[in-house]
Order: C-alpha cells, then structure tokens, then sequence
C-alpha cells in the first residue's frame, strides 16, 4: 500500500535535497548533520584523481565537503585527504575515504571532532559562535 499523509518518504527526500542545496553549494559549503546518512566507498586515489573529481563536481554544480587529516594525525609534512561528502539524490551522500598519499589543496580544512553546524554557520555569517554545539 502507498503511502499516504503530508510527510512520505519522496517529501523526506526533498527536504533532504533542499538542505544540500541550500548549505553544500559549492566545496566551501557546509556538512550538515544529515551528511551522516552516507555510504561509505574507500579508494585510494592519486592527487591527479582528485582534482578530476573535484572538477567534474564543480561543473555540474554539485557541493561537496572534503576534510583533510589533523596535522598531528599525518606524518608527512603535505595535506592528506581523509574524506569527501558528496551528496546524492535524494538526500543521502557517499563519503569517498582515502589513505595516506593525495596531496590536497591547502585550502581543504583539517576534520576537527568538534565541528558542529555553529561552525558551519560561521562559514555563512560572522557572528556564528560554538555555544549551540553539543558534545
């Protein structure tokens, strides 16, 4: 049987879709919580690799969100991809998870544990603070 009422699952989806497009825009948008529904695929690929990704999202208009190892994490003295969202239709995303070896651009931030949406605002406006961050 359908389903029925204001709420189905395709209104969740586009909720979802809304949000990934209101906050991930671009590379420099933000990771909202919903970025936990993700499949995960590990892949090792070359820095060459990376920037055709990169690339090829940036032309389709698609966000994503990198994050690189904390400096205290990697023993080379170059930017290590750790991870990549990348959102999908209908709301969920695949995280791309890489090993030591793809220079990223510096500009990538380092993965803090305590990032949170204030964060993320802060990305948006100025005045963002971390109070509202749960740890």
């Amino acid at each position: 049987h359908g389903q029925t009422g204001e709420r189905t699952t395709a209104w969740l989806e586009r909720e979802l879709e809304t949000v990934n497009q209101e906050l991930m825009p671009s590379e420099t948008g933000c990771w909202p919580i919903w970025g936990d529904n993700h499949y995960t695929v590990f892949h090792n690929t070359t820095t060459d690799g990376y920037a055709e990704l990169t690339g090829r999202l940036k032309a389709r208009g698609i966000g994503y969100r990198a994050f690189q190892r904390m400096a205290s994490e990697s023993p080379f003295p170059y930017p290590q991809l750790m991870t990549m969202y990348i959102p999908l239709p209908g709301g969920w995303y695949v995280e791309m998870a890489t090993g030591f070896g793809t220079t990223v651009p510096e500009s990538t931030p380092a993965w803090d544990p305590t990032y949170c949406y204030a964060d993320c605002l802060g990305l948006r406006r100025s005045s963002a603070s971390n109070e509202s961050c749960v740890a």
